[in-house]
């Protein structure tokens, strides 16, 4: 549930289990078996048999719903929780389920509906406060989503997530000393917070232009967190901004600073294989220090899809044509062209390859 932290209700871990082969076998031959109740299908077939039943226990289809959610269809998830919605419609927990539910779909109508029905069942749970709040935040209404932040802190004040919410919000309002407030004060209760020395570091590098105080955020957030892939990617930035600022001046420094960055974005990748924007940047590392089948490879890791996929592509067609492979130049250059059908550059290269090749 990337993007917005949810704490919900999780059935047991997967697990595998194996036990000894028959004492005819050879050490060699020794078999696998499978517990069946304890993967996603064997949980699913217990409460499934069970509510065959027991077919009026709406904790069964609760709990059937979240197995559906963790393993299998939204869709079969909400078919259930409405089934427990329809056996107990006085439960906030159900309605607030069925609200996140309906958020993972976007369909945020429905999930302000459940998330207003949960809270008019009395829920105490700040998490429903929290993710009406975020419904009224994706809305605009900046004042009802503050309201309801408020709501959830003052039913849990030490979750970093909430006062993180707000200083996003103040932070999109253009509040900005009062948006590092907040995501100061989420960092006061767990110096771990990542959210907030993310949106801190970004305030000080790029709106404010204080780097030397991105630089010593960045320290503390790496002492804190080490391996975090978003710490580890921003450290490739400010290496790699360093390195472009040495590149006509000190040879020896500029060189020194491109490893650097390089060395931070393969472990932000390391950690997370799929961040396709530290792939760019360390391909593009890799490309100023003119190591092009390197950076061929990690240009080539960004997916379709990934905002860094046409700059990526139409690197790749620009490395291409470099060693006159008008052939693959023209591939890269059209997946680029197609990415982002806008791009003037794109389009120029497409329309000079194809008349190289005679297309």
């Amino acid at each position: 549930m990337k993007n917005y932290p949810y704490l919900f209700l999780v059935i047991a871990l997967i697990a595998l289990s194996c036990k000894p082969s028959s004492s005819k076998q050879d050490a060699g031959d020794a078999q696998v078996t499978v517990d069946t109740t304890r993967t996603a299908a064997g949980v699913i077939a217990r409460l499934t048999a069970q509510i065959k039943a027991d077919p009026r226990n709406y904790a069964l289809y609760q709990e059937r719903s979240e197995a559906y959610y963790e393993f299998d269809s939204v869709q079969k998830a909400i078919t259930d929780v409405d089934m427990a919605i329809s056996l107990y419609r006085n439960s906030p927990e159900l309605h607030q389920m069925r609200g996140f539910y309906a958020f993972s779909l976007d369909d945020t109508a429905t999930a302000k509906s459940e998330y207003e029905a949960a809270i008019g069942l009395g829920s105490r749970d700040p998490e429903t406060y929290y993710q009406l709040g975020q419904v009224f935040f994706l809305q605009k209404k900046y004042p009802q989503a503050r309201e309801l932040y408020e709501s959830a802190i003052g039913l849990d004040d030490r979750d970093p997530q909430y006062p993180f919410a707000i200083g996003l919000l103040e932070e999109f309002q253009q509040h900005i000393p009062a948006a590092i407030a907040r995501y100061e004060a989420a960092i006061v209760l767990d110096s771990t917070f990542s959210k907030s020395y993310a949106r801190l570091f970004d305030l000080y590098s790029h709106k404010l232009k204080q780097a030397s105080k991105a630089e010593k955020l960045l320290e503390t957030w790496l002492r804190y967190d080490p391996g975090h892939p978003e710490a580890r990617y921003q450290e490739g930035e400010m290496w790699r901004i360093k390195a472009a600022k040495l590149k006509s001046k000190d040879e020896t420094a500029y060189q020194d600073a491109l490893n650097q960055a390089v060395a931070a974005y393969s472990i932000a990748i390391n950690r997370d294989p799929g961040y396709g924007q530290a792939s760019y940047q360390r391909g593009m590392c890799y490309f100023d220090a003119s190591q092009y089948e390197l950076a061929i490879q990690d240009l080539k890791r960004v997916k379709p899809g990934h905002p860094f996929f046409a700059a990526a592509n139409f690197q790749l067609g620009s490395i291409y044509e470099y060693f006159e492979d008008t052939g693959e130049a023209l591939t890269y250059y059209r997946l680029a062209l197609k990415a982002n059908p806008s791009s003037k550059d794109a389009a120029r290269a497409v329309k000079e390859m194809e008349q190289k090749a005679g297309k």
